[in-house]
């Protein structure tokens, strides 16, 4: 993970497909952990408690709660781009895919979250993003196979 200055702020290593990752910030280690149902996430600090929670609410709308508030986020038409949003669906920042076929995310500043939370944040979409991929080549795989 880069600042925007390309300082290395920190690292994520994704668990296999959708359970969890570790993002390690600093000096400082979290868990990403993937809900039973696989539609909310957890943060959990050294000591396992929760630092922040992310669930989907919608379709394409999803929410991460902190210390700070609760943060509201809309999928983009394309799957490319989640926008943070007021209470009136108005775009505050946004965390946008970075190129074809290449794992990364870009973010605006999200306004009213820290970096542990936003860097949270950029993990849920970067293991979105790793997910789709994974059914998108299953489904060619199963096709391809039955030809």
């Amino acid at each position: 993970m880069l600042s925007r200055e390309r300082r290395p702020v920190g690292t994520v290593t994704l668990g296999r497909g959708m359970s969890g990752a570790t993002l390690e910030l600093g000096t400082t280690v979290y868990e990403i952990r993937a809900g039973a149902d696989r539609g909310s996430y957890e943060l959990l600090a050294v000591d396992r408690v929760v630092m922040a929670t992310a669930e989907r609410v919608h379709r394409r709308h999803w929410s991460v709660r902190t210390a700070e508030g609760t943060h509201l986020f809309r999928r983009g038409t394309f799957g490319t781009l989640e926008s943070l949003t007021d209470a009136d669906g108005r775009g505050l920042g946004r965390v946008a895919r970075s190129g074809r076929g290449v794992s990364g995310v870009v973010s605006d500043d999200l306004p009213g979250m820290d970096v542990v939370a936003h860097a949270f944040v950029l993990t849920l979409v970067l293991m979105r993003r790793r997910r789709r991929r994974r059914i998108v080549t299953r489904t060619a795989a199963v096709s391809a196979a039955a030809r």
